[in-house]
């Protein structure tokens, strides 16, 4: 019995990771062939859903000006950098269960699990909660040292230079399977988002940050997932930036939805429900990396809010910002 939960275990590891990377890696290898130069400055051609409408509610206007187009090369997964990984999650060498071309798993017991895919740059961790009773905790640890816990721990196990910021974090509980938010007061566990920044700007992810931790409330870390960062960053070119009048006339099928994120009956739902019209508020500057190309790019980060039947939720999107 117990062989037989360990390998449904790491099968769902394995699953789970082709999720993850469908859903954080989209493939770019056709990006910017067959279009002219004008219209590969505009289109992302991201296997993405898009908005049907957008209905545009900027107070602040921050379009146009000038960015950088920067060379980026993926920083790689060495043996030192997976060691130092697997100490953080409490698992060595020796729980490792498969190793096939660049993306090996490892398990300990029934419980703890992890995969690092050397091909894609990502670090993954689990501990699989069954009951409530696994998440009890005698103490509270403040969030403020969580967060800072998980700065730490990124630049422990990625090594990097890059500046990493904060997000944001949400109180959650088990409504098994799945997490759902929740109030402070009812929360099991916290979850902390944080993302990369190059010279102020966010690197932007599909599905929300590059980097995420839930901890229990004690503080045990019970799942980790970290996109690794780069190895080098170089000027390649500078270019203008579209303004918010000429982003207005772009086709919907330039804007690209990130993250939808609503309450309890929307994360209970499989998500499936198309986004009709956006109300956007806010647009910022942001950066979005070709792995194919190996640069990053400018874009613009665009949030607001929509209305499903499932309630209220907010979206984030973006489109390129070259002009």
């Amino acid at each position: 019995m117990g062989l037989a939960a360990g390998i449904v275990l790491v099968v769902l590891m394995i699953n789970s990771s082709n999720k993850q990377r469908n859903l954080d890696e989209p493939d770019q290898g056709n990006l910017f062939e067959n279009m002219s130069i004008d219209e590969e400055k505009i289109e992302l051609d991201l296997e993405l859903d898009k908005p049907k409408k957008i209905d545009w509610q900027i107070d602040k206007d921050i379009s146009g000006g000038k960015s950088d187009i920067l060379k980026t090369d993926n920083g790689v997964i060495d043996s030192k950098k997976e060691a130092v990984f697997l100490e953080t999650v409490g698992l060595s060498e020796k729980d490792m269960v498969s190793n096939e071309e660049g993306f090996t798993v490892y398990q300990r017991g029934e419980k703890f699990g992890a995969y690092v895919n050397k091909n894609d740059g990502y670090f993954h961790y689990t501990e699989q909660i069954n009951e409530a009773s696994q998440l009890i905790s005698t103490n509270k640890v403040e969030v403020s040292l969580l967060k800072n816990r998980l700065v730490e721990t990124v630049k422990r196990i990625t090594g990097t230079g890059l500046e990493i910021r904060i997000e944001g974090n949400e109180f959650k509980k088990m409504i098994f399977p799945r997490w759902v938010t929740t109030n402070e007061n009812e929360a099991e566990t916290i979850e902390i988002g944080a993302n990369y920044y190059i010279d102020g700007e966010p690197l932007v992810n599909v599905g929300g940050e590059a980097i995420k931790a839930i901890y229990t409330r004690g503080g045990r870390l019970i799942k980790l997932e970290i996109k690794q960062a780069f190895k080098s960053i170089n000027k390649r070119d500078e270019v203008d930036l579209v303004s918010l009048e000429d982003l207005k006339t772009r086709l919907m099928a330039n804007f690209y939805i990130l993250e939808a994120q609503g309450g309890e009956s929307y994360q209970l739902s499989d998500g499936s429900e198309e986004i009709g019209t956006v109300v956007v508020n806010s647009l910022t500057r942001g950066r979005w990396f070709n792995s194919q190309r190996k640069e990053t790019v400018p874009v613009y980060i665009i949030k607001g809010s929509a209305v499903l039947r499932t309630g209220p939720v907010k979206i984030t999107m973006m489109t390129a910002a070259e002009k």
